[in-house]
């Protein structure tokens, strides 16, 4: 039997879930008022609104994480019966918790442990619920891998906090020594030796690093100050991180100045980012 999802929010994560909803053969309801990306014209997907009541087999939450609170309450007045409810968004794990409220029990916190700005064929999900299981052989089907964090809500929001403590420091140390090398080192030699040493997947995803830290930066850096709060409370002291912090901050001020078109080159964007690392003549 077909499978019907409702889609609740069609940003960059809910346009990659419809399409691999549609890829599998199922029928897709989008609940998005202002869809920031263009909908599926497929006969097998509907837009509805928020005064329509409908009956999912499946829902996915891919609303921003402040948006999460009201979908709630959007849910539990407009679904009728007892989908399991795919939590993709950011939110911490208290407030995926708090999200879930008397639907816990077919709630699925779901952390996107890869990024979407480059093409990669199984993205990898953390997930966590009382019914992970059954939730972990959809997404499966759906062309997910998945790791099965445990099954409380606010657990797999868990392990994508723990990821961003690595990968967003990484961002910012990327975005940092490319932008003072092109002053230090014009020729490249530097950045060779260093792709050299990491390989060509390295070298390509740090130049995804680049062009999605100007779109994101000020989300990441938001981020990466929630994973440092969740360390400390658990005892644990993160230097590189917390300076990583600093580092992806001044660069959304600068982004959010500069406004750069989503096209501009990586040589263009760390040109301008080099300003956020000169120091300033006393």
């Amino acid at each position: 039997m077909r499978n019907h999802w409702l889609i609740v929010g069609h940003g960059t994560v809910g346009s990659f879930l419809s399409s691999r909803v549609l890829d599998a053969g199922d029928r897709v309801w989008i609940r998005d008022d202002d869809p920031r990306l263009t909908l599926p014209t497929a006969p097998d997907v509907t837009l509805v609104t928020a005064a329509e009541r409908v009956s999912p087999s499946s829902v996915a939450v891919c609303v921003p994480a402040q948006a999460a609170a009201s979908v709630g309450e959007y849910l539990r007045s407009s679904v009728e019966g007892h989908p399991l409810i795919y939590d993709w968004t950011s939110a911490s794990p208290s407030a995926k918790v708090h999200s879930a409220g008397p639907m816990a029990g077919t709630w699925i916190d779901v952390a996107l442990l890869d990024s979407l700005d480059r093409t990669i064929d199984r993205p990898l999900l953390s997930i966590s619920g009382a019914c992970g299981a059954e939730a972990a052989t959809m997404l499966s089907r759906l062309g997910f891998d998945v790791a099965v964090a445990g099954d409380r809500v606010g657990q797999a929001a868990g392990v994508k906090l723990t990821r961003s403590l690595f990968m967003k420091s990484l961002e910012a140390l990327v975005v940092e020594f490319r932008a003072v090398a092109t002053g230090l080192d014009p020729a490249g030699a530097a950045w060779l030796s260093i792709e050299r040493s990491l390989g060509k997947i390295f070298g390509e995803f740090a130049d995804v690093l680049v062009t999605s830290d100007a779109a994101h930066a000020g989300r990441r850096a938001a981020e990466l100050r929630q994973a440092l709060s969740v360390a400390a409370d658990q005892g644990y002291s993160t230097v590189v991180a917390e300076a990583a912090s600093q580092v992806l901050m001044r660069l959304a001020d600068l982004w959010y100045a500069q406004r750069p078109p989503a096209d501009t080159s990586v040589p263009e964007l760390l040109a301008e980012a080099q300003q956020v690392f000169r120091r300033r003549a006393s």
